[in-house]
């Protein structure tokens, strides 16, 4: 199965309105550090970035990920993290007031891991109390995809440069050894 690259290194762009009635869409103008300078494109939010929908008129927004979707042919990115974005004030607490900063309560991110035997995806059981702390912080700051993806990626860089080539059956003894 053939899968897009996309680019992970943050666009600037301008808002220009509220997607749709559902929470996590907004328009955003595609700023002139990308191929398609001057487009629409529909950006998708993550819970803890609904707060980019009551953006004002020419506010900037940092996307990723932008391409031009198969099915109808209209443009679709992801908001970066919160970290990114220059109007972002504040995570679980809320937003201080500032010139043009919207204020909002945000609900804080819960870790919640429900098997789902519908969906393919990878699911991650985290016991350790210890581990979990860390991954909350981390998702708290970013969204827990990007956290998942960071952890993920450092984990896997964390393994000998000869186990390339291994099975996953070798891989499992290395890591329960």
């Amino acid at each position: 199965m053939a899968s897009a690259v996309f680019s992970h290194k943050p666009i600037r762009c301008t808002w220009l309105r509220p997607g749709n009635e559902k929470p996590h869409f907004c328009i955003v103008l595609v700023g002139e550090e990308h191929e398609n300078y001057g487009e629409t494109a529909i950006c998708n939010l993550n819970p803890a970035q609904y707060w980019i929908k009551h953006l004002k008129d020419d506010n900037v927004v940092y996307v990723t990920n932008i391409h031009r979707s198969k099915e109808s042919g209209k443009l679709l990115c992801d908001a970066s993290p919160n970290a990114f974005q220059p109007l972002f004030q504040g995570v679980a607490e809320g937003f201080r007031k500032k010139d043009d900063v919207i204020q909002a309560e945000l609900p804080t991110p819960k870790l919640e891991i429900v098997p789902d035997s519908t969906s393919r995806r990878i699911e991650t059981y985290l016991n350790d109390p210890q581990q979990i702390q860390v991954f909350e912080a981390l998702a708290n700051h970013l969204s827990i995809k990007h956290a998942g993806h960071l952890l993920l990626t450092y984990a896997i860089g964390c393994l000998p440069r000869s186990g390339q080539g291994w099975s996953g059956e070798e891989i499992h003894a290395y890591l329960t050894k």
